[in-house]
């Protein structure tokens, strides 16, 4: 990277490189925009393992544990963990949560 001189006895500068400051982040966020995908919304029928968490008021381990020990139905898609809001309804029902 050019480093700046410092001014002549003059009193005038040498030219400075055009700022490019922020704008790697401007297309990086604008590449993030375009591959964005639908978050999943309770309204879908499906939520993700935070999204339950929040609805039972407890941690995701919490969730996680329940998924493992098979009391909460649960599919993966890709990376993401989708639990479907019926089985959060009957887990509720039944009074595990």
């Amino acid at each position: 990277m050019p480093t700046r001189k410092p001014p002549d006895r003059a009193g005038t500068s040498a030219p400075t490189w055009p700022s490019t400051k922020g704008d790697h982040l401007k297309s990086a966020a604008a590449a993030k925009a375009a591959h964005a995908t639908k978050p999943i919304s309770p309204t879908d029928g499906y939520v993700t393992v935070a999204e339950a968490a929040e609805l039972l008021r407890v941690c995701t381990k919490t969730v996680r544990n329940r998924i493992g020990g098979g009391e909460l139905e649960a599919y993966r898609h890709g990376r993401r963990i989708l639990i479907p809001l019926t089985a959060i309804e009957r887990l509720i029902r039944r009074g595990r949560m």
